[in-house]
């Protein structure tokens, strides 16, 4: 079971969209973490698809990707 900041977090969360609130105070719900920017695919809409040059193709350092980790 979530603990209670977990729930008052996610109500803070629906409180800041309901009143359409430009600055917000509550943490986030999902994080999503890429630890590379190597894709084989070809993605019509994605600039690393189309191979546009506007990141560079790297992978996270493994201490940041833990550690990045460990906090969430």
């Amino acid at each position: 079971m979530k603990s209670m900041r977990a729930y008052f977090n996610a109500f803070r969360l629906k409180v800041n969209m309901a009143l359409k609130r430009e600055a917000v105070s509550n943490y986030p719900i999902e994080a999503y973490i890429e630890p590379t920017s190597f894709c084989n695919l070809r993605c019509p809409a994605c600039p690393t698809g189309l191979r546009l040059g506007e990141r560079p193709v790297t992978a996270i350092d493994d201490n940041l990707f833990k550690a990045a980790i460990d906090e969430l």
